[in-house]
């Protein structure tokens, strides 16, 4: 397999600047570390095709120690680095709350000696203005984020879910979405009768693949009959 094939977007090296000095989670580096098909060295390396060449810096698989750890950071605040992309791992705390001291750092200023807050970070690398993306593999499917950024500030946000992916309609091939496939051939619990069950009931297989429909799945035969219209709150009812 030929690793020559030109980057589409006409990009040759991108740097992604990934820190994971974020509170409360570090479950994202051990999954990027162990991933697989492709795996983190196969994207270093340059063995998967028609991507640009990607020059990862974090300090977790990092050989390089003290300054040379985070001097891709400050050469992209100062506008020395190529383009880059920004990975946040964890929460960002409010700096405005903390006290005397500060929540969390990502290395501490060469000209000043001071910490660098991880606010302060992401301020010195988020651009006047851009376009961000990011993706998720959550536990029910890919979560994806797409900020809008105007004078440092987001001015239009939009999560896409994994609801919508999962409950999509047949593609253009024909392929039927994932609730689609699961229900094809089970009996409808309703049409059986509590006393005479013979299949999964249609609802609750459509509800196991995701942990916010359970409070409104609803469904449609056609013709205007309505078997039956029933509510069950998520956490039983309130009294």
């Amino acid at each position: 397999m030929s690793t020559d094939a030109p980057a589409p977007s006409g990009v040759d090296e991108v740097h992604v600047l990934r820190t994971s000095e974020g509170m409360s989670c570090d479950g994202d580096t051990v999954s990027v570390t162990a991933a697989t098909l492709p795996s983190l060295e196969d994207v270093v390396l340059g063995a998967v095709p028609g991507i640009p060449r990607v020059r990862l810096h974090n300090k977790v698989p990092a050989h390089e120690t003290g300054e040379d750890s985070t001097r891709a950071f400050h050469q992209a605040a100062d506008g020395e680095l190529g383009p880059f992309v920004l990975v946040v791992e964890g929460s960002v705390p409010d700096e405005n709350i903390n006290g005397d001291g500060y929540w969390t750092s990502t290395d501490n200023d060469p000209r000043t000696g001071e910490p660098i807050t991880l606010d302060q970070c992401i301020d010195r690398l988020v651009p006047e203005e851009g376009i961000g993306v990011g993706f998720h593999e959550a536990v029910r499917g890919v979560l994806s984020h797409h900020p809008v950024i105007r004078d440092k500030k987001i001015a239009n946000y939009h999560p896409h879910p994994p609801t919508p992916w999962n409950a999509g309609p047949r593609d253009v091939h024909g392929t039927p979405g994932p609730y689609e496939d699961a229900v094809q051939g089970c009996p409808i619990f309703e049409e059986n009768g509590p006393d005479d069950f013979k299949g999964i009931d249609s609802m609750r297989t459509v509800r196991s693949f995701d942990p916010c429909l359970p409070c409104g799945v609803h469904m449609h035969l056609g013709g205007g009959r309505t078997l039956r219209q029933h509510h069950s709150p998520t956490f039983g009812a309130v009294s």
